[in-house]
């Protein structure tokens, strides 16, 4: 509708006075539905809308509104409908005439929900421009004007700023409920490729475990093949030769060639006799089918014939095996000759021996078993037997033979008969049962011995348990025996007088009150298990005494049986080892502290002595012509090695003892190792004018070894080698395959090993005493070292000699490996570069003969004596090389490198750790703090050199 309900009822002239009265009182207005339909329309809205005839039918907003009034009068009518109440915009300017305006949207809910109510009104209308032209009646007129100008642009400016963000953002939350939609469903994408990717590596792993495991079943086939000694022959369903084991070629002379062949073109008398024959009667009814088959050559073979299986049974072919029973054929004969030697030895025997059938009923007896009873061997068969025997023994004795017989198992029975002088003797009877090779039980074979003096002698046994009581109440241990069920019956008077307690409260388990009730319970659980198995019982566990105190003691029980085998009794006993249990204790923390002081004495010493081989290089580079002095640098040069070797033994020994020693095996060549440690040892072989002979297999012998500790072995035999072998004298080196190992063998010509030494050769510190030896010096710590680093390789080492003066031959066994492999390059010393390095040592001779030494190599060399020190000269220098110890004073060396390596300082700097320790968790903990290298002192020039060269 163009105009309201109440208008169109007026007359023309009264609807012209209520226009002029709206007109003076009310900007143009119009009213809009919910859907943006022009309900009603005041004044005049050109300049606003693009409106139509106002008599015109109702029309649309949205196509009306001008572009630059669209986006204000749209904000302002929606922010109206949402938040319910009157929305004022301010100051919108019209393209068309420049002017202002305000835009004021209210609800109308008279006319439905969601219409509203607008009114546009220019700026001049409320005054503005009044009083812009009342102020500019004043001096600053001008001024006032224009600065109500650029407010009334920035006001316009700020407003449509307001207007494109609200559009913008309304735009952003559009953009961004769609991403988030779009992400829920990458994210949903992603989660279903992550499932698939794993069950593609689910599928793969399960895949390489079935390949894996084919190569096993292959390998395992291979070797079965090679090692089986049944002769065994596949053939087709054709009768074809497929396969065969290698001893089917020494048997039947088949080779490779003869595959695909028909095993009836075999000219072998094993192959006919009914082959063929067999083996179609095997394809048709898939019953096995077997011969004994005498050879040419006198053996005999069982051929079988069975058919050939797959996985989903059905039959493919044959499976023919060929055994030789030639043995088993000799073995009938002998048994049948066996049997005439039996009858002869058991009539030759001071027993009566017997022989009885499955069913008990007696087949054969020797004579001395007729001598004794006065009878015929004719007479004893049956159950003439029975009449023997005391008719007060009799059910006893046959009772137990009868379940013997039906058990199968071992017989024993005493009981009294009446011998041929008609006196009544207690015969003691054995008897075993027989079976054939088969399994089939064939009866029972046994043996009857006069036992009358002994039984007279268990008298006398009985007689000396009173005794047996009186020392058993008297020894030292506490003393005591069990029934067959474990439950304690006799105590003796040691335990009383120790628990305190008395024989009523000790009867069966009554003894579970003594042990500490920590220990108790592990205690009954052992011993009961015992008791079931038949085993011997040991425990340790603290006892009260009767004063209330623990002591441990070492409880002990064995079973005491009868003469059948069955457990009677159990015999204990508890013995006090708290004295000796507190000296192990403090043993063991004896070694302990040997092992810690060892530790800081090799500490201690590599400290001095990385000064003194610094100092002893120095000196040697220095080139003085001084004969006493290049003599003193020699002396100095040798021993200081000397020294160090000494500490380096005592520390390995120390380290295995204490099973600290960590092998890193790889891949490695005998001859390799060999010839590195011969090459170190030329020079001493060379002065001491020894021979030296190398014998190497042909074959490459690869074992998986650690490549310093099969020096250490190596160099350890040929140093006794050279050290014991006298001038002109020869030094060998052999290698060799030995069934699976490499042999290794270091034999000499020297002073030889006394065979009462050979079984202790090996022990630590142990030398032999003789002036050579003497001369040598050193701790006898060697040969321990290298046998136990062999242990640990899964070898074994043994010395051998004839004696004194006739040399020494030591043998070293290490398991073959089957993976080959190679040596790593070593890193050539550096030669003429020039390289930055920095010294970081409190220990001032050390640091500065070190720092010498590399300076007179061409060096530039820096010292700090403390972590904060260096610190100080990293701010200001870098370097290539830093050498720190782990023992500083403040920080230690272990923080100062994560320090550096947390602030990034090194990032071209090679890190290493120069330190007196030198165990396993020295250098594990040098990796994790950050160094690149842990070397123990003293350090030589060589790995100075390699160190540099590694930059």
């Amino acid at each position: 509708m163009a105009h309201s309900s109440i208008t169109d009822n007026l007359a023309d002239h009264e609807r012209l006075s209520c226009r002029a009265v709206f007109d003076a009182i009310l900007p143009p207005t119009f009213a809009i539905s919910a859907d943006d339909r022009v309900l009603f329309v005041h004044g005049d809205l050109s300049p606003y809308l693009q409106t139509a005839d106002e008599h015109s039918a109702v029309f649309g907003l949205r196509k009306l509104s001008p572009s630059e009034l669209s986006c204000p009068l749209r904000n302002a009518i929606e922010r109206c409908r949402a938040e319910r109440r009157k929305v004022v915009t301010y100051d919108v300017e019209r393209t068309t005439d420049n002017h202002m305006s305000r835009i004021t949207a209210q609800p109308a809910l008279d006319l439905g929900e969601g219409a509203v109510i607008v009114c546009f009104e220019p700026l001049e209308r409320i005054g503005r421009r009044d009083q812009a032209g009342v102020r500019r009646n004043g001096p600053d007129a001008a001024r006032i004007a224009e600065l109500e100008r650029e407010l009334d642009e920035a006001r316009h400016a700020l407003y449509v700023t307001e207007e494109k963000l609200s559009a913008a953002n309304h735009d952003l939350r559009e953009s961004h409920d769609a991403t988030l939609a779009m992400n829920e469903e990458l994210q949903l994408s992603n989660r279903e490729l992550e499932h698939s990717t794993s069950e593609l590596r689910f599928l793969n792993r399960r895949l390489e475990e079935k390949v894996e495991q084919l190569k096993v079943a292959h390998d395992d086939l291979v070797n079965f093949f090679a090692s089986t000694e049944v002769a065994t022959l596949f053939l087709d369903e054709e009768l074809r030769i497929k396969r065969f084991t290698p001893i089917v070629e020494e048997i039947l002379e088949i080779t490779p060639a003869h595959r695909g062949l028909h095993v009836s073109k075999i000219e072998h008398e094993l192959l006919h006799n009914g082959m063929v024959d067999d083996a179609r009667g095997v394809l048709d009814d898939h019953v096995p089918r077997w011969r004994n088959i005498h050879g040419s050559d006198g053996r005999w073979f069982t051929r079988r014939v069975l058919p050939y299986r797959t996985d989903s049974l059905s039959v493919e072919g044959i499976v023919v095996t060929l055994v030789d029973i030639t043995d088993l054929k000799n073995t009938e004969d002998a048994l049948r000759e066996s049997e005439a030697r039996f009858r002869e030895m058991a009539d030759g025997l001071p027993q009566a021996v017997w022989v009885h059938d499955i069913e008990g009923q007696q087949e054969l007896v020797n004579e001395t078993f007729c001598n004794f009873f006065g009878v015929g061997r004719e007479e004893m068969t049956g159950e003439r037997w029975r009449k023997l025997v005391h008719p007060e023994d009799m059910d006893g004795y046959v009772r137990n033979f009868m379940k013997a017989v039906a058990r199968r198992e071992p017989f024993h029975a005493q009981a009294r008969v009446k011998r041929a002088d008609g006196q009544w003797r207690w015969f003691d009877s054995w008897g075993k049962p027989r079976f054939t090779a088969s399994g089939e039980f064939k009866g029972f074979v046994g043996s009857s011995t006069d036992v009358t003096e002994q039984k007279e002698t268990e008298a006398a046994l009985r007689e000396s348990e009173e005794r047996f009581r009186i020392l058993a109440d008297n020894i030292a241990q506490l003393a005591w025996m069990a029934d067959k069920h474990g439950h304690i019956f006799w105590y003796n008077q040691r335990w009383f007088d120790f628990t305190g307690t008395t024989p009523e409260q000790m009867l069966g388990m009554g003894w579970e009150g003594v042990p500490h009730p920590d220990f108790l319970q592990q205690v009954k659980a052992k011993y009961l298990g015992c008791i079931k198995s038949g085993e011997p019982w040991e425990d340790t566990f603290p006892m009260r005494g009767k004063d209330g105190q623990y002591r441990w003691f070492l409880s002990r029980a064995l079973p005491v049986r009868d003469a059948s085998g069955e457990i009677v009794r159990w015999l204990g006993t508890n013995t006090d080892v708290t004295q000796q249990l507190q000296v192990e204790q403090l043993l063991r923390e004896s070694d302990q502290r040997k092992d810690e002081y060892l530790a800081m004495l090799g500490h201690e010493l590599r400290n001095p002595l990385a000064a003194i081989t610094a100092a002893t290089a120095l000196a040697k580079i220095s080139q003085s012509e001084d004969p006493r002095l290049q003599h003193a640098i020699q002396v100095l040069e040798r021993q200081s090695k000397h020294v160090t070797q000494i500490v380096d033994g005592l520390l390995e020994v120390s380290r295995i003892a204490r099973g600290k020693i960590e092998l890193g095996l790889k891949p490695l060549r005998i001859r390799d190792v060999l010839r590195s440690v011969l090459q170190d040892r030329i020079p001493h072989l060379e002065k001491r004018k020894l021979n030296l002979v190398q014998s190497y297999s042909d074959e490459d012998l690869w074992v998986a070894g650690d490549w310093v500790r099969l020096v250490q072995i190596f160099d350890n035999l040929l140093g006794n080698a050279i050290k014991f072998t006298e001038a002109s004298g020869t030094v060998t080196v052999v290698t060799e395959a030995c069934e699976g190992f490499a042999l290794v063998k270091v034999i000499d010509t020297g002073v030889g090993i006394r065979q009462e030494m050979l079984s202790r050769i090996f022990e630590p510190f142990l030398q032999e005493a003789q002036d050579v030896a003497r001369a040598t010096g050193g701790l006898g710590l060697g040969l321990a070292l290298a046998k136990s680093l062999t242990e640990l390789h899964g070898g074994y080492i043994e010395a051998r000699s004839e004696g004194a003066g006739q040399g020494a031959e030591f043998l070293v066994w290490l398991p073959l490996s089957r993976t080959h492999g190679k040596l790593p390059e070593s890193a050539e010393p550096a030669k003429g570069v020039q390289k930055r390095v920095l010294i970081v040592e409190d220990n001032v001779d050390a640091a500065d003969t070190l720092a010498s030494l590399l300076e007179l190599k061409g060096h530039l060399v820096s010292t700090a004596r403390s972590a904060g020190e260096a610190s100080q000269v990293l701010q200001a220098e870098t370097f290539d090389l830093i050498l720190c110890d782990i023992g500083l004073p403040g920080i230690s060396g272990f923080d100062f490198a994560r320090s550096l390596r947390s602030s990034g300082q090194l990032k071209n700097t090679r890190l290493v750790a120069v330190t007196g320790y030198g165990q396993p968790e020295d250098r594990k903990r040098s990796m994790e703090a950050g160094f690149d290298e842990h070397i123990t002192k003293p350090v030589n020039l060589e790995t100075l050199d390699i160190l540099l060269a590694q930059h």
